[in-house]
């Protein structure tokens, strides 16, 4: 299976004032990550955004840090593996996922962060 095995979770405790945001996957240009990069310029500030990247694309990530360069509420936060991602989400408030209608697989997917937000005990903006 490609989605996550079930934990017993419960969701963070929400902090006053504080919004918690985290993407995590792989670096991917059809995903175009920059949406979310750029969604922060519509949030207040009680929002941020954590990206979680698995880095196979130097050049990409390169341009995603320097957009992101221009936002302090935008961390980039080092991957881990598999088996721990849930639990670090669980630290979040919602898992965001972005993804274009760029192609028929993208337009009907359902991502497997959805489960992997839902195993965490995200709010999911998808």
């Amino acid at each position: 299976m490609n989605a996550a095995e079930y934990r017993d979770l419960q969701p963070s405790e929400v902090q006053e004032g504080r919004i918690r945001l985290i993407h995590h996957g792989a670096i991917n240009r059809s995903r175009q990550i920059e949406r979310m990069i750029d969604l922060m310029d519509f949030l207040d500030e009680r929002f941020s955004l954590d990206l979680m990247l698995v880095n196979n694309d130097a050049k990409y990530f390169g341009e995603l840090r320097e957009r992101a360069g221009r936002n302090p509420r935008i961390r980039f936060v080092e991957p881990v593996p598999f088996q721990e991602i849930l639990s670090v989400l669980n630290r979040y408030d919602i898992g965001v996922y972005l993804l274009p209608f760029s192609n028929f697989n993208n337009r009907h997917a359902l991502p497997n962060k959805f489960f992997e937000f839902v195993q965490g005990r995200l709010g999911i903006a998808i």
